[in-house]
């Protein structure tokens, strides 16, 4: 039994290398220009390795994170209602993670007012 158990680890061992990362990753914080963390923040990411756009939500702290990613060019795109939209750029690299903080700021708001006014004959 034990030889059997020994043969396991040897192979567990010399095996372990295939199982190496071969992935980035991506991770951040967004927050308010005041300094608050803002969750619920819409992340996507999309990738010229990648078949389809990635989504995550910020979390309560303002935290996100894109495990797994190949590595690759990426741009990331910050969405929330009432908030300007953010966008970056980046290289995940292999094993690293890129730390990406974003501060948002509240989208300008732009009022048309059309006057139409008849007039009477």
């Amino acid at each position: 039994m034990r030889r059997y158990l020994f043969i396991l680890m040897a192979v567990g061992v010399l095996y372990t290398p295939a199982f190496a990362q071969e992935t980035g990753s991506v991770s951040g914080t967004i927050t308010m220009d005041d300094g608050m963390a803002l969750p619920g923040v819409t992340v996507t990411a999309v990738g010229d390795v990648l078949p389809q756009p990635r989504l995550v939500v910020g979390s309560g702290t303002g935290e996100y994170r894109f495990p797994l990613l190949p590595p690759g060019s990426y741009e990331l795109t910050y969405e929330m209602d009432g908030m300007a939209t953010q966008k970056y750029t980046l290289e995940v690299l292999l094993e690293r993670n890129s730390v990406v903080n974003v501060t948002m700021t509240t989208a300008s708001v732009e009022d048309i007012i059309e006057v139409v006014a008849a007039t009477e004959s």
